[in-house]
């Protein structure tokens, strides 16, 4: 995952990574599970065919290991949008 792009990003934070998950907080005031952020990140990813569900205001993708490069990619580009657009 281009977690270092995802951790130069001003609207991420705590970027980390163990084994093939990889997880980061998006911003905002509220945090944690009950984040408001969660609903609007939910639907975003779905929007655009996604199942990324976040926990709260993080975002955590564990992807099967029998995803193609073009898949990964898609997904980490999603994740990056959405901190650009989603705050």
């Amino acid at each position: 995952m281009r977690l270092a792009r995802l951790a130069a990003h001003p609207g991420l934070t705590r970027p980390r990574v163990c084994g093939t998950i990889a997880a980061v907080a998006g911003g905002g005031s509220k945090r944690g599970y009950n984040a408001t952020l969660a609903n609007r990140l939910r639907a975003f990813f779905l929007e655009r065919g996604l199942l990324i569900r976040p926990l709260g205001s993080v975002v955590y993708r564990l992807p099967p290991y029998c995803i193609g490069s073009e898949e990964l990619r898609r997904a980490c580009s999603a994740i990056e949008e959405a901190a650009a657009t989603l705050r």
